[in-house]
């Protein structure tokens, strides 16, 4: 069993799509039929898209979700400079760092760098 899809909508898009950019996600403009123009991307297996939220429209929210990264220290100064929230600083855990950074919608984002390189 593999999660082919994640959604996530958000009320301030452009600052949240620069967000996940800092993570290293590359993300494309999309459209299905006639819905919505939005932005995706693959990450392993799972299509990962972003919405705006419209008038009226609420935001995803109480989602946690974790990203592989190469170099967590320079992500986490990324975020900062985007003004956005390191709740934990990176950190030694299980053969790994780690660290939890909060998206523009209030998401909670693991952030991990194996002490393996990734290839």
């Amino acid at each position: 069993m593999a999660i082919r899809l994640l959604v996530l909508k958000s009320a301030d898009f452009d600052r949240t799509i620069n967000f996940y950019r800092a993570l290293g996600i590359p993300l494309l403009w999309e459209r299905h039929g006639n819905g919505p123009q939005h932005l995706a991307t693959q990450v392993g297996s799972t299509v990962l898209e972003f919405y705006p939220c419209h008038l009226g429209e609420a935001r995803t929210s109480e989602v946690q979700i974790g990203f592989d990264v190469r170099d967590l220290a320079a992500v986490t100064d990324q975020i900062r400079s985007l003004g956005l929230t390191v709740i934990r600083e990176p950190k030694k855990s299980n053969g790994e760092l780690t660290a939890i950074v909060v998206d523009p919608d209030g998401h909670r984002v693991t952030l991990y760098e194996p002490l393996t390189p990734l290839p």
